[in-house]
């Protein structure tokens, strides 16, 4: 019998209402907060087994301790998914480098100051005509 919960999730997505029921998601190795996330999202919606259950599909690619940093951050929003907790993990592995701010001196050319623009035409086209 296997008991990891890792090989169930894709039966669990076909059948999200044996989620409260699964013996392999009662044993697993899943922190509590996992349980309380399924709860929570069963009170908030009428998929919520479903939703949980892609929550855990999310599992199989990410690490368990990524994936629970990221549900502790979604889970303080309103109708937060298993897709929040992908883009929270998909903005958190992207590269942080932010590109340095311009440098002034390689662009003399925009230093220069330029002349006023002339409006003369807008101002002829405003004046009323008799």
């Amino acid at each position: 019998m296997i008991e990891d919960w890792r090989h169930y999730v894709p039966l669990l997505l076909k059948k999200s209402f044996a989620v409260p029921f699964a013996s392999a998601l009662r044993h697993a190795d899943l922190p509590g907060t996992f349980e309380a996330a399924r709860r929570e999202l069963v009170a908030q919606r009428s998929d919520g087994n479903r939703e949980f259950a892609r929550l855990l599909e999310v599992c199989l690619t990410s690490p368990l301790e990524a994936v629970e940093a990221a549900l502790a951050l979604v889970r303080g929003q309103a109708n937060w998914s298993a897709d929040t907790v992908r883009q929270v993990l998909a903005w958190a592995a992207a590269p942080g480098d932010t590109p340095p701010p311009l440098d002034p001196t390689r662009y003399p050319a925009y230093q220069a100051s330029a002349s006023p623009a002339d409006v003369s035409a807008y101002d002829r086209r405003l004046q009323v005509r008799p």
